[in-house]
């Protein structure tokens, strides 16, 4: 017999027991969780887990270009401020976050050197300590950072970056903990609502859709597109019913695709097929996000869901 579990406007809990995802309700107490990240490339997806503390360089070189590398980073990483790493939330953890330097210094022999100015929440600047690196093929390849050798060298006063750090246990984080930078076009950019912004409903409202061909069972002709985000599952077990049912009437209802999926970094995700999206199916995924081994069945109304778990 299948059981059943009522998703109600109010946050919904996620408990994965064995392998299978049970939903439940409770009150809108609570907040955030941690991070789990995921990437897949459009040619050949393959969800594969991450964690907070572990280095994704090898996930980050798939990428085949900066822009759908800096896609991925913007949809999974949460932007911040000064303040919102000096608290300590984000220690173990990657974070993005905008800048300005001032009194650039670049070497010959591959250095970089300057003052660098960071946002904080009322829209002043705090400067961080000299910021500087190396930044050869081999001393980029050592940080683990994966893009933004240009931007390094050809760096000048005035100029707005965005990067993507990791931060350290004592709050502490540099360019030698750096996992991608790019210059920017204008002003630093300061998050208006971080809170808002990086909880998990503000995740999945913000949350980069890519898209893949289909193609026929002889692989020689295109006959579709897919669609897919990639998504932590500790953040999915934190989005709400009311964000989880805006999130499907604005992307994925009437939006012609032969399948959309939610992939997350444990090899599971949500797939909702054709053209259905009052329908979708939770469980074990395949290379282009595809169910192969159902583990439930979501019904979605005008604003609830119902779970049922799969015989």
């Amino acid at each position: 017999m299948k059981s059943k579990h009522l998703f109600t406007p109010h946050k919904i809990t996620a408990l994965f027991l064995l392998g299978a995802l049970v939903l439940s309700c409770s009150g809108c107490s609570g907040s955030g969780s941690n991070s789990s990240n995921t990437q897949s490339s459009a040619g050949s997806e393959t969800a594969t887990s991450v964690t907070p503390t572990e280095e994704p360089a090898d996930i980050l070189h798939s990428f085949t270009n900066d822009s759908s590398l800096w896609e991925y980073l913007e949809s999974t990483y949460p932007q911040v401020t000064m303040e919102d790493i000096e608290s300590g939330q984000y220690n173990g953890q990657y974070v993005i976050i905008d800048s300005y330097a001032q009194n650039v210094k670049v070497t010959d022999y591959d250095y970089v050197s300057c003052d660098m100015f960071f946002p904080l929440s009322d829209g002043q600047y705090k400067q961080k300590d000299l910021w500087a690196c190396f930044f050869g093929d081999e001393d980029l390849q050592k940080y683990g950072c994966v893009s933004g050798q240009q931007c390094l060298a050809n760096m000048q006063d005035g100029q707005t970056f965005r990067a993507c750090y990791y931060v350290n246990s004592d709050n502490s984080f540099g360019p030698m903990n750096m996992l991608a930078i790019k210059t920017l076009q204008g002003e630093v950019s300061t998050p208006v609502d971080p809170q808002e912004n990086n909880s998990a409903d503000g995740r999945l409202r913000n949350a980069s859709i890519f898209t893949a061909d289909v193609h026929n069972g002889s692989g020689n002709e295109v006959i579709g597109q897919r669609a897919y985000i990639i998504f932590p599952k500790s953040a999915l077990s934190e989005i709400t019913a009311d964000a989880f049912v805006q999130f499907v009437n604005s992307n994925v209802k009437d939006s012609g695709y032969n399948w959309f999926s939610i992939i997350c970094d444990d090899g599971t995700g949500i797939n909702f097929a054709g053209n259905t999206y009052s329908f979708a199916t939770y469980g074990n995924m395949d290379n282009e996000g595809s169910i192969t081994n159902p583990i439930g069945y979501i019904t979605i109304t005008e604003n609830s869901c119902t779970y049922e778990v799969a015989n």
